[in-house]
């Protein structure tokens, strides 16, 4: 069973107290703080609870460590993706036009949209104006 350094000094720290042992807190409390007592019957099922606790703790570590070590192996290949999307957007933008120059092409539909919409003005004018010369019956010189 792999116990890391943490868990060590935990039971490290747990064993000392059970032993006797001050903890800095118990030195600077007045003593008369009643120490707790495990009665013996109990030690063996405490240590048993302590020791599937952990083993479900290393259980629950070795779970994580996997699953943390199967996303820093992914982590490069998501790095490239984004990267190459990265460029393939930057790519796309540059080849682009500028918002300047749509602005620009715009004002010109703008102006020659504007020019068909009084030509179509003057003809109707000039068809109305023929139309009431012909109406008389006059001569029209071109």
């Amino acid at each position: 069973m792999g116990v890391d350094v943490d868990t060590h000094l935990f039971l490290t720290a747990i064993m000392g107290q059970a032993v006797g042992q001050k903890t800095p807190e118990s030195e600077k409390t007045p003593s008369t703080q009643v120490p707790i007592v495990i009665p013996v019957a109990e030690v063996a099922t405490r240590a048993t609870e302590v020791s599937s606790l952990l083993l479900a703790l290393e259980e629950e570590y070795v779970a994580t460590g996997l699953e943390v070590e199967k996303i820093q192996k992914e982590i490069p290949g998501v790095r490239d993706r984004l990267e190459l999307r990265l460029q393939r957007t930057m790519n796309l933008l540059q080849a682009q036009t500028t918002m300047e120059m749509l602005r620009y092409v715009r004002s010109w539909i703008d102006r020659r949209n504007n020019l068909d919409l009084a030509a179509y003005d003057l003809m109707r004018v000039v068809t109305t104006e023929l139309r009431r010369l012909l109406d008389k019956e006059r001569n029209i010189q071109l």
